[in-house]
């Protein structure tokens, strides 16, 4: 089940023109890099550029691609065939899930590698460790909000707007919420809100994580202190694996559950 579903989204041209624009993307922040590699910089601005690119980007694309994957199931009928067959939903959903993160760990390997191949060859190059990780928990993240938003679609122009309507909150909408209010509340008000905005949204919260890996939440303000001091602790990691983790596993169950009704009230 899961080599199918792999083998039906490398079919995809969205592959192909995602591919192209991280290369794209990455190649020319690593020229920008090597124009600026004689200037002393306190934070890395080619590796705050690629997680920008990563957090911003690469969402938008599993979102729109494994959301419209899911609706075409239900589009085509292929979803009620398979369910004629002993395939449970949760393992109908569990397969989507790991062919997409094996998809888009693909994309972002070769991408990498192609980058620092060309990088090689102009000296000076490399890539913070951390983000690898980073990318990882990205992608299992929203791959696993795609399959949700896939099983409320009744047909992929239908998943498209649901998938760009909740990347446009995540990545945009929801910051320019928090910063309107934050010219009318007090500011006691304000800092509780910004803890809720960062748990709240899984990409500040992976913007967060990285920061902190790489022990950069200075750049975060002097609101932040406390949190940041909180999830250095040993409590505070086991927190952040546990929230890491909910955001995983909480879509999926989820979309088990929308499924199971679906076929409930059909």
């Amino acid at each position: 089940m899961i080599l199918s579903e792999l083998k039906q989204l490398i079919r995809s041209k969205w592959l192909y023109i995602v591919l192209g624009l991280f290369l794209l993307l990455f190649v020319s922040i690593m020229l920008l890099q090597q124009l600026n590699a004689g200037q002393q910089m306190v934070f890395d601005r080619y590796n705050a550029s690629l997680v920008n690119v990563l957090i911003f980007l690469l969402p938008l694309f599993i979102l729109t691609i494994g959301a419209m994957g899911g609706a075409q199931d239900t589009e085509s009928g292929w979803y009620r065939l398979l369910r004629t067959y002993p395939l449970s939903i949760s393992r109908y959903v569990f397969s989507k899930f790991i062919a997409l993160v094996i998809l888009f760990l693909l994309i972002i390997g070769t991408t990498e590698a192609i980058v620092l191949l060309i990088g090689s060859f102009l000296g000076g190059m490399s890539i913070h460790p951390t983000f690898l990780l980073l990318a990882l928990v990205l992608v299992l993240i929203v791959s696993a909000l795609s399959i949700w938003i896939g099983t409320f679609a009744r047909h992929r122009l239908h998943a498209l707007g649901l998938s760009l309507g909740v990347w446009g909150f995540f990545a945009l909408l929801s910051n320019y919420i928090v910063m309107a209010l934050g010219t009318i509340l007090p500011n006691y008000v304000i800092e509780k809100l910004l803890y809720v905005h960062l748990h709240s949204n899984p990409f500040e919260w992976l913007r967060f994580l990285f920061l902190l890996m790489i022990e950069q939440t200075g750049v975060l303000g002097k609101s932040f202190y406390s949190l940041t001091q909180f999830y250095e602790s040993a409590t505070g990691i086991v927190v952040a694996i546990v929230l890491t983790l909910l955001w995983i596993t909480l879509p999926l169950l989820l979309a088990v559950w929308q499924l199971r009704w679906k076929e409930e009230h059909s």
